[in-house]
């Protein structure tokens, strides 16, 4: 993932784009996304690395956070994503 961070005291013009996961149900952890246990391939269309993402238990993706880890490396590389609140 590629971070970085808007200040938009500072900005004099242009554009950015925000992506959010997306995990149906809200939570990632239904029968049809796999539940928790596995894994889901996210390939950005910003040019930025595709990687693989899972909602952790009792946590929404979309707020909390989620693991993560890059598509050339193994689930024994994966991190912890929090959602900046």
């Amino acid at each position: 993932m590629h971070f970085v961070a808007y200040h938009p005291d500072s900005s004099t013009g242009g554009s950015f784009i925000v992506y959010r996961l997306y995990a149906s149900g809200g939570s990632g952890n239904d029968e049809q996304n796999g539940g928790d246990d596995e894994y889901q391939y996210y390939d950005p269309p910003n040019g930025n690395a595709p990687y693989y993402w899972k909602a952790a238990p009792g946590y929404d993706p979309h707020t909390d956070g989620c693991y993560y880890y890059y598509a050339d490396g193994s689930e024994d590389d994966a991190q912890w994503y929090a959602i900046p609140q």
